[in-house]
């Protein structure tokens, strides 16, 4: 998701293929790779990614701009990390790093798919009516509810943080019957179906620890459920460009309907104006033309990794 929020805040324009398949890359649309580990599908992969600040549009903005007295601060922030269980050391370690100089308005995150598939000592176990739950994945979520909680009051204690911050969990995407790629590589070939019905079955036990820890769930797997086939890509695990787009836009309403704004509504512009939400049609006409050229322009072959920062080595 963090990908498309990133790219409807910068230019609007959906992901493209090769931008949706690369992996670690220095600089996508704006952002920075701030650290990363070596390149691979295993459990010790992790990244981290920083977005500062929309792209200006306005006049006023473009030449603040190009005087670099353009202030970020003032559009948003958006910080990423890649993590393939819900908590851990180094969970911990990146949390205490991301939100030491800003504490985010919103938290949101999901690890349910990493969880229970690829991490050993995670097995499950069996409820009264024989299916189904990971009771250690579930004590690791309440560590991280705790552990978020803890560091979200020492951000209101130290006046960085004016109020709580939206804390949201983003419920896992259903996978298909039969996935391929590697993503369940060693977990056996029939796993695709237990797990696709595991993931549902996760999302609905978590609900009671998010209730209780006054968490907002993001239904994700309700929201995809009945268009999988139309909009899953051929791997049975990820995703097209245009269900990224919806589920951000989703994440946005959210956001939007959470902080009593309402629900968003679809702009309308008066005919008579040259101006749309005080930029210049014009302006904004160039910077969609601009932006198709770069969007045609192809991503290279190989994908350098970026260095890793010091607070995480």
């Amino acid at each position: 998701m963090y990908k498309d929020l990133v790219a409807l805040v910068h230019d609007g324009h959906l992901m493209g293929d090769a931008e949706k398949r690369a992996k670690g890359e220095q600089c996508y649309r704006g952002d920075y790779c701030l650290n990363i580990s070596e390149l691979t599908n295993q459990t010790n992969f992790t990244e981290v990614r920083e977005y500062r600040g929309y792209a200006p549009l306005t006049h006023e903005e473009r030449t603040l701009f190009g005087q670099r007295n353009w202030n970020w601060s003032n559009s948003i922030l958006i910080r990423f990390g890649f993590i393939t269980r819900a908590y851990n050391e180094y969970v911990e370690q990146l949390l205490n790093v991301l939100t030491e100089d800003h504490f985010p308005d919103v938290i949101c995150i999901n690890s349910t798919f990493w969880d229970i598939s690829r991490w050993e000592e995670v097995r499950p176990s069996k409820d009264k009516n024989g299916f189904n739950y990971y009771p250690t994945f579930q004590r690791k979520v309440e560590q991280l509810c705790k552990f978020i909680h803890g560091k979200e009051m020492d951000a209101i204690h130290r006046g960085i943080l004016l109020q709580p911050c939206l804390k949201i969990w983003r419920t896992s995407m259903p996978i298909a019957a039969e996935t391929k790629g590697g993503v369940l590589e060693g977990t056996g070939e029939n796993n695709s179906a237990m797990y696709r019905e595991d993931i549902a079955r996760c999302n609905l036990n978590l609900i009671p620890i998010m209730n209780e820890n006054n968490w907002d769930v993001l239904d994700a797997n309700f929201w995809f459920r009945n268009c999988q086939n139309e909009f899953r890509e051929n791997d049975g695990i990820h995703w097209t460009a245009h269900a990224h787009r919806w589920l951000t836009n989703i994440f946005l309403s959210h956001l939007a309907e959470a902080w009593g704004l309402g629900w968003p509504t679809y702009p309308k512009r008066d005919p008579s104006s040259k101006t749309f939400k005080g930029v210049n049609l014009s302006e904004l006409f160039t910077i969609e033309s601009e932006m198709d050229k770069l969007n045609e322009l192809k991503a290279p072959d190989d994908i350098v990794a970026a260095e890793r920062v010091d607070a995480f080595q």
